[in-house]
């Protein structure tokens, strides 16, 4: 029976030294949290200038853009096939058309598809100058756009 008190009373000291230790550890953490929130509440102000400054930027940017689509030089428009003897010609090797070029054929105008610069559909313009084919038969080459 004295070893039950005894081992009790060394229990009862230690869960207070426990407790004491676990209030100054949980003051500790407070503290912590306190200091936490502070400087996350200093860098959200930051943030917000930041973001106010991000989509001040991006409307200006987006207003220059504006600006430059509707200040966008004039597009150039090859007539064929009096194109194909011009220098710069039109064509790669007299028949095929470069992508990103807009030609006018009888009156109508197309975007050459494909890479800018590249080749394109061969004989596609010839075929619809010469009436050998519809325009519509050469859609994947040929977009039609405004003159």
């Amino acid at each position: 029976m004295n070893n039950f008190l005894k081992m009790n009373n060394f229990l009862s000291k230690h869960k207070v030294k426990m407790i004491g230790g676990g209030l100054l550890l949980l003051i500790i953490i407070i503290i912590i949290i306190v200091v936490v929130s502070n400087n996350n509440t200093s860098n959200d102000t930051s943030n917000d200038t930041s973001t106010t400054t991000s989509r001040q930027t991006s409307r200006q940017t987006s207003r220059q853009t504006t600006r430059a689509r509707t200040t966008a030089a004039p597009v150039t428009v090859y007539d064929f096939p009096a194109c194909k003897n011009e220098s710069p010609k039109c064509v790669h090797d007299s028949a095929h058309q470069i992508g990103g070029l807009v030609y006018r054929v009888k009156g109508q105008c197309y975007k050459a598809t494909g890479d800018a610069g590249g080749k394109g559909c061969i004989g596609c313009l010839e075929n619809i100058d010469e009436g050998k084919a519809e325009p519509e038969e050469y859609a994947f080459h040929l977009e039609p756009v405004a003159c």
